[in-house]
């Protein structure tokens, strides 16, 4: 545990991995990072891009979309989609500081 406040002490960088997923692969693209639009993802019930604020749709699925779309540098897309999700979540705020830390806002990232 010492060496992972130590590491974001110094800012170093982490996997994607680690913000909320066990799967340290990055994930293959789908068409929620190929065809859907900023604020959309992928339904595969549908077969189409929706609303990611639809009601059918979990959260564990918006969470895979972002994680695709931070994978694919779609960072802008990624926050639309966390909009869609309750603020306060633990991974959202996990999520947020992660795609803000990409992005290189490191003072953000830390308030997450």
């Amino acid at each position: 545990m010492r060496h992972f406040f130590i590491a974001v002490a110094l800012g170093v960088p982490f996997s994607a991995g680690a913000v909320g997923s066990d799967d340290f692969d990055p994930p293959k693209p789908t068409e929620t990072t190929i065809q859907c639009e900023e604020g959309q993802i992928w339904d595969g019930e549908a077969k189409a891009c929706v609303d990611s604020r639809e009601s059918h749709l979990t959260d564990d699925g918006r969470y895979r979309a972002v994680r695709e779309l931070a994978y694919a540098g779609q960072y802008p897309r990624a926050l639309a989609v966390l909009d869609a999700m309750a603020p306060t979540d633990d991974r959202v705020l996990t999520y947020r500081g992660f795609v803000s830390r990409q992005q290189g806002h490191h003072a953000a990232a830390a308030r997450y």
